[in-house]
């Protein structure tokens, strides 16, 4: 059976999703232009398989008849993204729209960038820093997550029927709702949750101050990745420290033998209200 990969066609942005995005006045135009670059496209893409099809039956349809025909289908697709890109930006010139940030945006925004920073702290500094109130924020995390995943679903929500980003780039009802937008509230209300934690340790490292070593015991060790990678961590342990269960990177910490299971140790660093930064390790 003659079949090319011409899905592309299929993710083209419905014309419905183009119109939300512009004023009433042009739509129609917009229908129209963009009506006849699908009708000239499908006639186009029409003839193709036709030809495709009678080359298949003939039995001439080898390799390179295959890769001209599909180099067309790709030139009409690309025509067609064109036609509708070329009108759409038409549009928005002679019908110019600048709409203000509302409060929701600037929200939106403030807490993804603070969330978003706090993801390099969490994976380098972050890594060595033992939070002084690890286990209240663990039990406070569920009660966290009840309040913030409401927020952020009410939050997205309303970005969503403003600015239509998630219609536009996944035009299918049930993708967008069921698992994109799902995806969008948990994840930012996870950043967010988390983020202070990063933050902690940013500010732990840098008004942190020397401390005398404290006591520790190991938990766990993981085996030293190979090949080692440059800017992660190869070695991670997971001790106990104060009545805080932790999980931190030994690679380049230890001093003397690595620390096993059930071993007791004594971590040196740097000691802040916001807990204690782990610079060098000993077993006893």
């Amino acid at each position: 059976m003659f079949t090319f990969g011409v899905s592309k066609m299929s993710n083209q942005v419905p014309v419905q999703d183009c119109q939300a995005r512009l004023p009433d006045k042009p739509l129609n135009d917009l229908d129209g232009n963009a009506n006849a670059a699908f009708k000239r496209a499908s006639a186009e893409m029409e003839a193709v398989f036709r030809e495709g099809s009678e080359l298949e039956r003939q039995g001439k349809l080898d390799a390179d008849a295959t890769k001209r025909i599909e180099a067309r289908l790709q030139s009409i697709s690309d025509r067609l993204d064109k036609e509708v890109a070329d009108s759409i930006a038409e549009i928005k010139t002679q019908h110019p729209t600048t709409p203000r940030p509302g409060v929701w945006q600037k929200t939106a925004l403030v807490l993804a960038l603070f969330a978003f920073l706090s993801v390099p702290l969490e994976f380098t500094v972050g890594e060595n820093f033992v939070f002084s109130y690890t286990n209240q924020y663990r039990v406070a995390l569920p009660y966290l997550f009840a309040v913030l995943l409401p927020a952020f679903a009410i939050m997205w929500f309303r970005l969503e029927r403003k600015q239509r980003t998630l219609a536009y780039r996944y035009p299918t009802w049930l993708v967008r709702w069921l698992l994109m937008f799902p995806l969008v509230v948990v994840m930012s209300s996870a950043m967010v949750i988390f983020s202070p934690l990063g933050w902690s340790a940013l500010a732990g490292w840098a008004i942190g101050t020397r401390s005398a070593p404290k006591a520790a015991k190991v938990v766990s060790v993981e085996v030293m990745r190979e090949p080692r990678r440059s800017m992660k961590c190869d070695q991670t342990a997971k001790i106990s420290i104060e009545g805080i269960d932790v999980k931190i990177c030994i690679e380049g910490r230890v001093i003397g033998r690595t620390p096993k299971i059930g071993d007791s140790i004594t971590v040196a660093g740097r000691s802040s209200l916001f807990g204690f930064l782990i610079e060098e390790i000993r077993v006893n």
